[in-house]
């Protein structure tokens, strides 16, 4: 849902299944945005945020996480990792849209 509605905005996505296999696609790619959820298969998406940051040019990168975890705890996690944003599923698709805008003039 989040890809279709990212390419409506005139995004072009790349969608990864893992924390692995993201960090793997950007060897090959310089995105202005990643979207991670922070549930995934194998690694967890405050595992890439850490990944990403310690790359050469991994901290100009904004990083929103998304989550259906209900505590705080994620939150600040997130933040201490050194993702810029944090959104809760289900992601209410203006808020979403905002937070994009936010960050795509970076």
């Amino acid at each position: 849902m989040l890809e279709q509605f990212l390419a409506r905005l005139g995004a072009s996505v790349s969608a990864e299944r893992s924390a692995e296999s993201a960090l793997a696609s950007l060897r090959d790619a310089s995105p202005h945005l990643i979207i991670t959820d922070l549930a995934m298969p194998g690694r967890d998406g405050c595992w890439l945020i850490q990944q990403v940051r310690a790359r050469p040019g991994g901290l100009a990168i904004p990083i929103i996480a998304v989550t259906a975890y209900g505590a705080e705890y994620p939150a600040q996690q997130v933040r201490e990792v050194g993702g810029d944003a944090f959104l809760r599923k289900p992601i209410d698709i203006d808020v979403l849209a905002a937070v994009v805008a936010r960050f795509s003039g970076r």
